[in-house]
């Protein structure tokens, strides 16, 4: 699975909540994962949003065109305050989606996204700032440093190739003559 995340949420957490949708919730079906695209982004409004291209094929039941253009793919919109049972419900319905099933065939928890109770506790902590690197002198010093020792390697191991191919040459000159 490849996650795309724009969110301030750390993605290793919400990695972790979606395999553990997909666990939970039945929706491990060899090779489903491996192929899934997720994009996560923040929302101003203060529901979670989702959305899947709807596999009909995956099952074998059709061809819908937005499965051909995006393959298994989800967006997900997550509201300032996350509240991790309903964004994980909102998981499972978009993958029911990934796995072919539409509206109609949904049960009305997975159909509403009602909450799921083991995701109530799911700890989803926001994503540590990084730290800007510095860029004081002594840094700027460390670095010039270093990029001109490896100048040096560099011109050092040209310089013993264009002596290779001197030497290469007069010697066919030698035999040419």
């Amino acid at each position: 699975m490849k996650l795309i995340n724009e969110t301030k949420v750390d993605t290793k957490a919400l990695r972790d909540l979606i395999y553990e949708v997909a666990r939970r919730e039945g929706y491990n079906e060899p090779g489903y994962l491996k192929g899934l695209i997720v994009e996560a982004t923040n929302g101003t409004r203060q529901s979670h949003k989702g959305r899947a291209s709807l596999a009909l094929h995956w099952r074998g039941a059709g061809d819908d065109p937005a499965y051909r253009k995006f393959g298994k793919r989800m967006w997900l919109t997550l509201p300032p305050k996350i509240d991790t049972a309903t964004l994980a419900a909102t998981i499972a319905h978009e993958m029911a989606h990934n796995m072919g099933m539409e509206h109609s065939a949904m049960n009305s928890d997975l159909l509403y996204c009602n909450p799921l109770a083991w995701a109530a506790q799911w700890p989803m902590p926001e994503r540590a700032e990084r730290k800007a690197a510095s860029s004081g002198p002594v840094e700027r010093l460390a670095s010039a440093h270093a990029r001109l020792k490896r100048a040096r390697t560099r011109l050092k191991l040209a310089t013993t190739i264009v002596k290779r191919w001197e030497r290469r040459i007069a010697r066919l000159e030698k035999m040419t003559s």
